[in-house]
């Protein structure tokens, strides 16, 4: 049996399309994603909700599992809107949880698919969620759409971490 060779190498984000925002439009997409973080536990929780709607099945059987994913998600979404409005780490690099999250999951017998699942629900609930601020402030499309595919994105790097560490 050959062993699966893992990157050494830290994944990077990508910068996004159509070139680097200007330094206005920068400011205001990074406010908008600041504008998220007082409602971060309740999309966290939303997100927690569907998930545990969804997957009943891994979840229903281990009360400890359903906690520790509302509180996991948490974490998740709090640091990714913290990263994405250009805050400091508040203690915990995403990388860091996305590879723990892999790790957890994977013991507890979670397939992979459900992990992955639930990180394409985070990231459509942060990006309706910035979709609302953006269009509340009036940020231009393009600013939006330049956040969008960053969103996406990143998606697939975090899914790259969580299948090196599952």
């Amino acid at each position: 049996m050959t062993e699966r060779a893992t990157t050494t190498r830290e994944p990077t984000l990508p910068t996004g399309i159509g070139g680097p925002l200007s330094p206005e439009q920068q400011h205001q997409l990074a406010d908008a994603y600041a504008a998220l973080l007082p409602r971060s536990d309740r999309i966290a929780d939303d997100i927690s909700v569907q998930l545990l709607d969804v997957e009943e099945r891994w979840y229903a059987e281990h009360p400890e599992r359903a906690a520790e994913l509302r509180a996991s998600t948490r974490a998740h979404i709090r640091s990714g809107i913290e990263r994405l409005a250009g805050m400091p780490d508040s203690g915990t690099r995403s990388i860091d949880l996305w590879r723990e999250t892999g790790r957890r999951r994977a013991q507890q017998g979670v397939p992979m698919s459900v992990v992955l699942s639930a990180y394409s629900m985070g990231t459509r609930a942060l990006w309706e969620a910035l979709l609302e601020v953006g269009q509340q402030r009036e940020i231009p499309a393009t600013v939006l759409l330049h956040a969008g595919h960053l969103l996406w994105a990143g998606l697939d790097v975090q899914n790259q971490v969580l299948r090196e560490s599952y």
